[in-house]
Parts: structure tokens; sequence; C-alpha cells
């Protein structure tokens, strides 16, 4: 299975939640999702971050879910 993990948050709240609880939201996700399916196939992605590039509809419907936090 391929999922696809999509961080809402900024980078700057990423690491103020990171400093809070250890992790960013798309981190919490993606070792729950882990958990569950021993061996996904997982990518994070960030689009609030500037530097990311978006994705084109080809490249997310390869997922079998996607997750948005």
């Amino acid at each position: 299975m391929r999922f696809l993990v999509v961080e809402s948050e900024t980078k700057e709240e990423r690491e103020t939640r990171r400093a809070t609880a250890g992790k960013s939201s798309g981190e919490t996700y993606q070792s729950t999702l882990e958990q569950l399916v021993p061996g996904v196939d997982l990518k994070r992605t960030a689009p609030a971050d500037g530097d990311t590039r978006p994705m084109v509809v080809d490249e997310i419907s390869a997922f079998d879910a996607v997750f948005i936090t």
C-alpha cells in the first residue's frame, strides 16, 4: 500500500509542535500508519513550505490513501 501524508503546518508550526509534543502532526500520522500497516510505502509532503513542488493529479492518484493533517 502507498499512503501520502500532507502536512498542513508551516515549517515554524512543525518546529513548535516538535518542541512541545516531540513530533509534527505529519510525523505523528506517519508513525501511527506505519504501526497500523507494517511495510507501508509512505510519503510525507509539506505544501505550506514555499520550496515544495505541487503534486499533479497523476502523482496523487498513485496513492491508495491521502491523509491531511
